[in-house]
């Protein structure tokens, strides 16, 4: 089964496997790794706000269409405009290659590399290689927040979202107990959910190429509300629980000082938050999903 190493019955020896790696949780990773994490996180942002300011040039060459009734030549509201629209087109193909990116290593890497079985132990400190993902989650939100916060003015739910990742991820890049054994999956398999949305979006973005192709864009919304809830409410509910019931664990069994239990706690709280938004955004991709059949069939 493909998820079932992450899906686990209950484990008994969960509560004095914890205690043994309780030694680790006040550690960060060793100095120099802690380095060459910050340095690949900056590397990602930086590779990743290149390919947007290059997909960004692209977008505002394009002939915007808008004329003022006298001349050939756009009027200030049409520019501005067209800066927009180029703005959400950029914004929306970039988030389209990074996801695809991390949704496709994410599975490779859930179906090839994480074993069906691992131990508490393992899920908690080990898979150290796989604290890419974590880096490249925190090179990518690093983007992502400022652009959606100051030029795309994205909702308030997606700039929590931002947050709430960041606050995961960074245990994962920086911490011994970084809980890597779950990365492929949240930090990559989960995004493939993404890849139809930003396709979805542009749709909407350009309100003239769902004219142009409506049966495209019924599909579109189609392959992106069964694809986000499969791999984020069916895949995530039981991989989420499992990783929190080793969170609380930790956080009830392991001797922690009281710094490392505001830390753990605002780590296991944002996971929670990050769910809860899952939740609420199944909630109305299933809305959409009932409010386009029925006008379907009307």
């Amino acid at each position: 089964m493909f998820f079932s190493g992450l899906i686990d019955k209950y484990d008994p020896d969960l509560i004095r496997e914890t205690r043994q790696v309780s030694k680790h949780l006040d550690s960060f990773l060793h100095p120099e790794e802690v380095a060459d994490s910050t340095r690949s996180i900056v590397g990602v942002a930086g590779a990743i706000a290149v390919l947007h300011l290059v997909l960004l040039w692209a977008a505002k060459r394009r002939p915007s269409g808008k004329k003022c009734d006298g001349g050939g030549i756009s009027s200030d509201e049409g520019r501005r405009a067209a800066s927009v629209a180029a703005w959400k087109d950029s914004h929306q193909l970039t988030n389209l290659i990074v996801n695809l990116i991390l949704g496709c290593l994410g599975t490779y890497y859930q179906i090839f590399h994480i074993p069906r079985h691992a131990s508490t132990t393992d899920k908690i400190v080990g898979y150290e290689h796989m604290k890419f993902f974590a880096i490249g989650q925190l090179g990518y939100q690093l983007w992502a927040l400022p652009i959606g916060a100051f030029f795309i003015r994205e909702p308030r739910e997606m700039i929590v979202h931002h947050l709430a990742v960041m606050c995961v991820a960074q245990f994962g890049a920086f911490y011994h107990c970084g809980f890597r054994y779950f990365h492929p999956f949240f930090f990559g398999v989960v995004e493939l959910s993404s890849v139809p949305l930003s396709i979805m979006n542009s749709f909407k973005n350009n309100d003239h190429l769902i004219s142009a192709h409506p049966l495209m864009y019924r599909a579109v919304r189609l392959v992106f509300g069964v694809t986000f809830l499969l791999v984020r409410v069916v895949f995530w509910t039981p991989v989420y629980w499992n990783f929190f019931a080793i969170g609380m664990t930790i956080l009830y069994e392991s001797e922690l000082g009281i710094i490392l239990q505001i830390l753990f706690s605002a780590f296991f709280c944002a996971g929670m938050v990050l769910t809860m938004l899952q939740y609420y955004w199944a909630g109305k991709v299933i809305s959409g999903l009932i409010r386009g059949s029925k006008r379907k069939l009307q």
